[in-house]
């Protein structure tokens, strides 16, 4: 779900800044979320996850209502090492 959410807030930054760069991930799963503009994740929704549910529709919304045709692309993890934005935790 976080990868879904950082990808949405690198399109709206994009947008908001009038910007055309490629977005990488290495979430292929991520990148499935954002081209059907819904995330279909497996987290229970209760008290403890209201607050990033109501991130994760409010980004499925923004992707509906602007239809971003930035160009998302994958990290190819094999020839290039982590994505640095893992901080090592992989």
């Amino acid at each position: 779900m976080a990868e879904f959410l950082a990808i949405v807030h690198a399109f709206k930054f994009l947008h908001n800044n009038k910007m055309n760069v490629p977005v990488y991930t290495d979430s292929q799963t991520a990148m499935g979320w954002v081209k059907a503009k819904k995330a279909k994740a497996t987290l229970v929704r209760n008290e403890k996850s209201v607050a990033i549910w109501d991130d994760v529709q409010e980004a499925e919304q923004w992707l509906r209502d602007h239809n971003p045709s930035f160009t998302l692309l994958k990290w190819d993890t094999k020839a290039w090492g982590e994505i640095k934005a893992d901080y090592g935790r992989k």
